[in-house]
């Protein structure tokens, strides 16, 4: 044995030259770059007691990883040559890091049918990996008595905490019971408990300020006392000779749905006038809600007005007076009544949740940590009847799927017979090399065995017939292999879900806060957890379904309506961005939910994601199936994407009408794949595009150690606006 070690040992050291291994990412460094690297050594066979020793022998073992045959080991940098050398080992690859890339969103999708079906995801178990999940209301059981979050554990850190507020928000998407409504009152009586010095010998200095008076409040020409018609202490304004002064106060009404202004009123007929005015934007622009006349005497009148226009964070309200004469205006029980009153229900309020966190604070994680998790969804799948895993996440692509450990996971998980829903990315509007966004689709969602999912813009409106692809949404084909992704897509668009309240997000973003509960955000990662309550409600009406069979039926009944453009003005850089609706933007459609519960086709076999390959001679593309059996051998592009005789689907359709052409060509004459790769007018891959040494994707979107989101993490918080 001793012996056995030792020569394992010595193969692990041995030299082998650098340049073009093809057991070493292309992103490892190079031996003189750094002193140590934490890798993921993949075996070709299920890792022995010998292996594990054999790298004890050159390195410092941090993690076993049996669900793909691996191991995560810190190694000297030299001794990368050595492991390239030892036939026992399949690929070694860095340590990558990665991050985190419901009203009009069940609505938009059809999920609310499903509710009228009794079906609710009830008793299926969906692994969230992501940043952890609060222990909010609104994700316990219908009594509200226990959590329906099952099981946690950390595999960043000891503590299970959302301190980034992603993970609760992909929590509240799939399964929020959408129960807990806010309503909040500001009221303000203006006694002299309403200020904190109210003595006259200062200005206001609570929630309102005089503007252009300085006697303070007891005095000059905004006082609080009996005065201005009122029966009892009031704000009073006098319009004696004062143009421009007045008073105010702010309110955060950020992320409400209505906000309502009351009041009552009176004044003493001796003329002049005052305005009541509403600022959105801290007092940058005015809007006169109403001119109040004081030349006519009148007492406690009440007076309301509709505040959700100007809702923000910063919301303004002014009383000035607005002419010169000598009357008086009393103001007195003023309220601002806002909250939420819309149903933000998840799409499978009855699924229970296993919660995996691997994102820390700044929404970074590593591809040991995601290993991990979905190894322990895997080993605690009979345990908590966990269905379906939910990867909001992702980094860019360096190798081929076949070799990636990440894709190798969750292939893993697939074949356990769990159905892996994965977002796209946010990298839709990266037009580095003249491409719009093609090509951009992040691991683990280059897989062909996972649902990929794109993010649809609802328009926040009900139903999906205005719907728009997001700009930002990532296209396909995957990098290096040509995988046909997105799957499908669904809405992802200012998403509102539950909030963590120590999430670091809510506080960089406060602006999305909507009431006290709940939080809007925007991209994939928003759209994915929607597929995923959907593969819940799937199972949880037929329990025998496969993984393959969820996806196929998915990809089958999705909605194939759709423009064949549409463009998006970004408000803040005034760039505009145009969208094509094929098969590399939308893949199969547009979710369906109660079309796929209706569904009862029969399948059996895998139903992997096609290849797009390119024929140099004729300068066209055709989708190359492999073995998968769902999608058949022979499939026949027509009018309709229509599989021919003998396919599982028969005529059904799967990706559409409008998307291709003839004969198994994508896009036929009208996709030229050469030098250029052109898709339609607009869309080139050049030699600006590097798919070896890091992936360079542009200014901002280099992918190296760990992932860079750039532009796009921050565009997937503003959303298309």
């Amino acid at each position: 044995m001793r012996r056995s070690l030792m020569l394992l040992t010595l193969s692990l050291m041995a030299s082998l030259a650098w340049a073009g291994s093809p057991k070493l990412a292309t992103d490892l460094p190079d031996q003189g770059g750094v002193d140590r690297v934490d890798v993921i050594v993949q075996f070709t066979h299920p890792v022995t007691g010998d292996d594990l020793n054999g790298l004890r022998g050159v390195g410092t073992l941090k993690a076993e990883l049996p669900l793909i045959n691996a191991a995560l080991v810190s190694v000297p940098a030299p001794a990368l040559k050595g492991l390239a050398n030892n036939p026992r080992i399949k690929f070694v690859s860095p340590d990558r890091g990665l991050s985190g890339a419901m009203d009009f969103t069940a609505a938009a999708v059809a999920a609310d049918v499903a509710y009228s079906y009794g079906y609710d995801g009830s008793g299926v178990g969906v692994a969230i990996i992501d940043s952890g999940i609060y222990e909010h209301e609104e994700l316990k059981n219908s009594s509200g008595t226990s959590s329906r979050v099952a099981y946690r554990q950390s595999f960043a850190g000891a503590s299970t905490q959302d301190v980034l507020g992603h993970g609760t928000h992909v929590a509240g998407i799939i399964a929020s019971r959408g129960a807990v409504l806010t309503t909040s009152t500001v009221r303000d009586e203006f006694n002299t408990e309403s200020f904190s010095n109210n003595d006259g010998t200062a200005s206001f200095s609570g929630p309102w300020q005089e503007i252009g008076e300085t006697n303070g409040p007891t005095t000059g020409e905004i006082e609080v006392e009996r005065d201005g018609g009122c029966s009892s202490r009031c704000l009073d304004v006098e319009a004696d000779r004062y143009v421009g002064r007045g008073v105010m106060r702010e309110v955060d009404l950020s992320g409400t749905s209505y906000a309502t202004l009351s009041y009552v009123y009176s004044n003493d007929g001796s003329g002049g006038s005052v305005a009541l005015e509403v600022s959105r934007d801290g007092g940058a622009n005015w809007t006169t809600l109403r001119s109040y006349s004081l030349d006519t005497g009148m007492t406690n009148q009440v007076d309301t007005f509709d505040l959700t226009p100007y809702a923000s964070s910063n919301t303004q309200i002014r009383f000035m007076v607005t002419s010169e004469v000598s009357g008086e205006m009393g103001i007195d029980d003023l309220q601002i009544e806002f909250g939420v009153d819309r149903d933000f229900s998840g799409i499978a309020p009855g699924a229970s949740l296993i919660d995996l966190r691997v994102l820390d604070t700044d929404s970074k994680g590593t591809d040991s940590a995601v290993i991990a998790a979905i190894q322990a969804a895997v080993e605690n799948k009979t345990k908590y009847n966990i269905r379906v895993i939910n990867l909001s996440l992702g980094r860019g692509i360096f190798e081929s799927y076949e070799l990636d450990p990440l894709c190798q996971a969750v292939e893993a998980a697939w074949n356990a017979g769990i159905v892996v829903v994965v977002s796209a990315g946010n990298d839709g509007r990266n037009n580095s090399g003249n491409r719009h966004g093609y090509g951009t689709v992040s691991a683990p969602g280059n897989d062909p065995y996972v649902i990929t999912v794109g993010a649809m813009n609802s328009l926040q409106t009900m139903g999906n017939g205005d719907d728009v692809i997001a700009s930002y949404s990532s296209k396909g084909p995957s990098a290096l292999d040509f995988v046909v992704k997105p799957d499908l897509v669904a809405p992802g668009n200012k998403i509102v879900s539950l909030q963590a309240p120590a999430g670091s997000v809510i506080a960089s973003s406060p602006d999305n806060k909507v009431g006290t509960d709940y939080y809007l955000m925007s991209g994939s990662s928003m759209a994915a957890p929607v597929v995923s309550g959907a593969a819940a409600l799937m199972l949880d009406k037929d329990p025998s379904l496969t993984p393959d069979q969820v996806k196929a039926r998915l990809m089958k009944t999705a909605s194939k309506n759709f423009p064949a453009t549409s463009t998006w003005t970004d408000a803040n850089t005034g760039a505009v961005y145009t969208s094509h609706y094929d098969i590399f933007t939308v893949g199969a459609g547009y979710l369906d939910v109660a079309a796929a519960l209706n569904n009862t086709d029969a399948s059996s076999g895998v139903a992997l994601s096609p290849h797009a390959q390119y024929d140099a001679q004729t300068g066209t593309a055709t989708l190359v199936h492999g073995n998968s059996v769902v999608w058949g051998d022979g499939l026949v592009w027509g009018d309709g994407f229509i599989f021919s005789d003998g396919l599982v689907w028969g005529d059904g359709l799967v990706w559409g009408d409008g998307f291709i052409f003839s004969d198994a060509i994508v896009w036929g004459d009208g996709l030229v794949w050469g030098d250029a790769m052109v898709w339609g007018d607009s869309v080139v891959w050049g030699d600006a595009i590097v798919w070896g040494d890091g992936l360079v994707w542009g200014d901002g979107f280099v992918f190296s150690d760990g992932l860079v989101w750039g532009e796009a993490f921050d565009q997937a918080m503003r959303g298309d606006e």
